[in-house]
């Protein structure tokens, strides 16, 4: 796809907040929020596919409402969609089978009750997560002027495998690969990959600004990636922040130098020595 990609995290924390349980067969989970508050619902076990509806009474005028869904395993497809106090349609997330977590921003937001509704579709003995915070007033910047930068924190790593990937990027799904095997065609092809050891992490950002990266430029070829620094003041400056890399199996761009992971054997497994 060519023209500008842009890329960005962002940070905000929830003041006050309740945990709620999850709609029961032909109802609604419904929360009440007052600007600053924050609501949590934990969803029901999924085995297969369905859908639940949430709602969010918006009590007093606020900044934005932001809603989420998150949920553990990769392979499971979620998605949800957003409707004001009106009806009419706000916004949706497709989760699809790649993605843990989305959410939906929504400043100014109406008076009224807030309607979600969420859909799972071969979702695997698994649940997951809804999250709302009607925010009263812009996050702080935590200063009055000069750059507002982001902090990014690696989640440690999670869910090893040697298992072929629930997904495969370019080459459609089911993945491609002979039974047993743990790589890609393409894994071996271009990086000579013999036995592909599969994890997944996250990155968050704890900084007050966003980490916004952009590039110019379509696949399959590199591009230089640009980070956009944001200040106080409302002006940014940009300077150059590494490379946008193309992975073919997984049919998008990567940032080239985002995070090192290193592997070792362990040789003394009571004394905990590793080489």
């Amino acid at each position: 796809m060519s023209g500008m990609r842009r890329v960005v995290l962002l940070l905000a924390a929830a003041a006050s907040f309740g945990a709620f349980a999850g709609p029961a067969a032909g109802s609604a989970a419904v929360a009440e929020l007052s600007p600053g508050e924050a609501a949590f619902w934990k969803g029901p076990e999924v085995d297969g596919s369905g859908s639940w509806t949430y709602e969010i009474d918006v009590r007093g005028d606020a900044y934005r409402l932001r809603i989420g869904l998150d949920h553990a395993e990769v392979g499971d497809a979620f998605s949800f969609q957003v409707f004001d106090p009106s009806g009419s349609a706000r916004g949706s997330e497709n989760l699809g089978t790649g993605l843990y977590s989305g959410e939906t921003l929504h400043e100014d937001p109406e008076k009224g009750t807030w309607r979600v509704e969420v859909s799972a579709d071969g979702v695997t003995d698994s649940t997951f997560r809804m999250r709302a915070k009607l925010e009263a007033r812009r996050p702080s910047l935590g200063t009055k002027k000069g750059p507002v930068l982001p902090n990014l924190q690696v989640l440690p790593p999670h869910e090893a495998t040697f298992l072929m990937p629930v997904t495969n990027g370019s080459q459609g799904d089911p993945p491609q690969g002979a039974p047993g095997d743990s790589c890609h065609p393409e894994e071996r092809a271009q990086d000579g990959a013999v036995r592909c050891l599969r994890f997944a992490f996250g990155v968050r950002n704890t900084g007050r600004g966003p980490m916004h990266l952009f590039y110019e430029g379509g696949p399959p070829q590199p591009h230089p990636l640009t980070q956009r620094v944001h200040r106080a003041d409302g002006t940014y400056f940009d300077h150059d922040a590494g490379m946008a890399v193309w992975h073919e199996s997984h049919a998008h761009y990567h940032h080239g130098d985002a995070v090192a992971v290193q592997l070792f054997a362990v040789t003394d497994r009571e004394k905990g020595t590793l080489e």
